[in-house]
């Protein structure tokens, strides 16, 4: 909402001299200025993620909402709060939990919620910490999690896809 203010208009002539009248005027609010409401969005979501031991583990969202969503990571339906080892940074329009020094007890499945008074949105992954993970050529990564075999692969598309 805007403020009430008053602001001094000096006049002065081509050689910078003050001339002796000095107009007042008050700029005020003449209507309510409502920004509009937004329930809360993902403008970025979370995937499932596969890391080594020790690995730092980088969770990050994109939102928007208005009012302002608050920010909430869970772990195993579980709030995480920050510690040394892991640390959560909100903004105005993202958020990003970060865990150092990745421990198997660290796998699991993740949760960001954002809500506001409009709404309530929720995006989660699951992440695997394998012990001995084997990591080869062209990008394939391979690493063992929870007993199972896991492969990712690096690729670039064949095409180009436009901009939404």
């Amino acid at each position: 909402m805007l403020q009430r203010e008053e602001i001094q208009i000096v006049a002065s002539n081509e050689n910078d001299v003050e001339l002796p009248s000095i107009l007042a005027c008050r700029l005020q609010n003449l209507g309510s200025y409502k920004r509009k409401q937004i329930i809360p969005e993902f403008t970025s979501r979370l995937d499932d993620q596969w890391h080594h031991h020790d690995d730092t583990i980088i969770l990050k969202i994109g939102f928007k909402g208005f009012p302002a969503p608050n920010v909430t990571w869970y772990k195993d339906h579980d709030p995480i709060l920050s510690t040394m080892r892991t640390m959560i940074y909100t903004s105005e329009s993202c958020s990003e939990l970060v865990i150092y020094d990745a421990k198997k007890s660290d796998s699991g499945f993740y949760t960001c919620r954002i809500e506001n008074p409009l709404g309530v949105r929720d995006t989660n992954c699951q992440i695997y910490i394998g012990d001995n993970g084997i990591v080869k050529s062209k990008g394939l990564k391979s690493l063992t999690a929870n007993h199972r075999l896991y492969k990712s692969v690096l690729y670039a598309p064949a095409l180009k896809y436009p901009m939404f």
